[in-house]
């Protein structure tokens, strides 16, 4: 009982602090664009963004001496550059975005859009996924694999991957794409593979997006 209820305890407070880092960072710097207007939305929605991340990944090790979590480095190998590896990720979410398009019929979408900027597309495509798979399956796995099984703590963090987006949609589709992220993460023992194939992700998702699909 002790376990589960460590467990818990850790998960909402991740979870929380994570929802105030995004709420602290995003009010910050509205309040700073609206007192000027050089600052433009796509350079706001970028160091939004990055001060969130940062937040979430200076509170990593405070999370840890309070469950007394003993994790793992975050892996960091050659392996994660596997051209043959990566490749069967890219045929793999090619595979997941087709069985999941039905879901876009069912699901109402979000009508919220990013706004068109450079500053959005290098946020989406490079500094989100290297922030987000060292938060998820660097910090987030490693830490819930110190307590549970890998099949658990990958479960887990792709669950948790997918609720903070909150969109329905996107919480199904980050659950299942963060399954098989952890899957390359655990595979190539390298943090590499995932932050690669989150970037060729986001860039087809980004891509679809603009293109108003």
């Amino acid at each position: 009982m002790k376990r589960q209820i460590k467990l818990l305890g850790f998960l909402l407070t991740f979870v929380l602090l994570f929802a105030i880092s995004q709420l602290a960072s995003a009010t910050l710097f509205h309040t700073l664009v609206g007192w000027s207007v050089a600052i433009s939305e796509g350079l706001v929605f970028m160091l939004s963004y990055i001060v969130a991340m940062l937040l979430v990944v200076l509170l990593l090790r405070p999370i840890e001496r309070l469950f007394d979590i003993s994790k793992s480095e975050v892996l960091i190998g050659r392996r994660g550059f596997n051209p043959v590896l990566i490749l069967r990720g890219v045929i793999t979410l090619a595979a997941i975005s087709v069985v999941l398009i039905p879901l876009s019929y069912i699901i109402p979408n979000d009508e919220r859009t990013l706004p068109d900027s450079g500053w959005v597309l290098l946020t989406v495509v490079f500094i989100a996924p290297i922030f987000e798979e060292y938060i998820f399956r660097g910090g987030l796995y490693n830490m819930l694999g110190a307590m549970l099984q890998p099949s658990q703590a990958a479960v887990i963090s792709s669950l948790i991957f997918g609720l903070v987006h909150l969109q329905p949609l996107v919480v199904i589709e980050g659950f299942v794409v963060g399954i098989l992220l952890s899957y390359f993460y655990i595979k190539c023992r390298s943090i590499v593979a995932p932050i690669i194939l989150h970037s060729l992700y986001n860039i087809v998702a980004y891509a679809l997006i603009t293109l108003s699909y």
